[in-house]
């Protein structure tokens, strides 16, 4: 309950802080949460009037999920007279285990998703890893592989990949 109340009271703070936000230079984003969260609808529905010119959509593991933003998203550029497929879609594809077999869809599921995201958190969590970095300070083995696959399947389906600043022990080049 308490979670939940935070999450509805940012809302608000998004939606000022975007208004409020000098464009041109940068995009401005939204993180929404999960489409399996419930919350999903409702953060854009109450943050679209700011006009982000992006969502970040975490835990991306179905195309589909990816479509059913972008149809509310056309809905409410329509009914704001804005350009349809205006509002780009940022989803994470490396957060859920059943991501992982189906990045290539997942990365080429709408043309508004002009770049895609990696996480490790949530991944290393749903597959019960304690840590995302080995003793040596490099990203564990099995979550390498997965961004390797992610960044893969982004550049496959032309997508820019909106990533952390990647060193050298990962053997993938970051943009």
């Amino acid at each position: 309950p308490a979670a939940g109340a935070r999450q509805a009271s940012a809302r608000p703070i998004a939606s000022h802080a975007t208004a409020a936000a000098t464009r041109g230079r940068l995009p401005v984003a939204i993180r929404i949460n999960a489409i399996d969260s419930g919350l999903a609808e409702d953060d854009i529905a109450r943050t679209f009037r700011c006009r982000p010119d992006a969502y970040v959509l975490p835990k991306a593991s179905d195309a589909a999920e990816i479509r059913s933003v972008s149809a509310q998203l056309a809905v409410l550029e329509a009914q704001a007279g804005a350009q349809i497929g205006s509002t780009a879609i940022l989803p994470i594809v490396t957060e859920h285990p059943r991501a992982i077999a189906r990045l290539e869809s997942l990365c080429s599921a709408e043309s508004r998703g002009l770049a895609i995201m990696c996480g490790k958190e949530d991944l290393a969590a749903a597959i019960g890893a304690s840590r995302v970095k080995d003793e040596y300070g490099a990203r564990l083995e099995v979550l390498r592989v997965v961004r390797a696959g992610g960044v893969r399947a982004g550049r496959d389906a032309g997508r820019g990949i909106v990533d952390e600043k990647v060193g050298e022990q990962d053997g993938v080049e970051g943009r």
